[in-house]
């Protein structure tokens, strides 16, 4: 199948699909309800709280990981470093 767009309108196609995509999710999905609820509340705190870059950093990737993996690896290297 050939893409007939290119350049700019293929950008629009994109955020297109995904607005559609997002919205689907949210219409049928609770959990992503409640992660970009949880997200709204969690990511204002990280700028809130005085850390250093590096840390808020950090704070607002593991806010916005769907993975408990990556938090876990994260309390790992925060016991190895102190």
């Amino acid at each position: 199948m050939k893409n007939h767009h290119t350049g700019w309108r293929r950008l629009l196609s994109a955020a297109h699909y995904s607005k559609q995509g997002f919205i689907s999710s949210w219409r049928s999905e609770a959990a992503i309800r409640q992660e970009i609820v949880a997200l709204c509340f969690l990511v204002p705190i990280a700028f809130i709280v005085e850390v250093s870059p590096v840390e808020r950093a950090l704070l607002i990737l593991i806010c916005t990981s769907n993975s408990g993996h990556f938090t876990k690896h994260c309390s790992l290297i925060q016991n190895s470093l102190g």
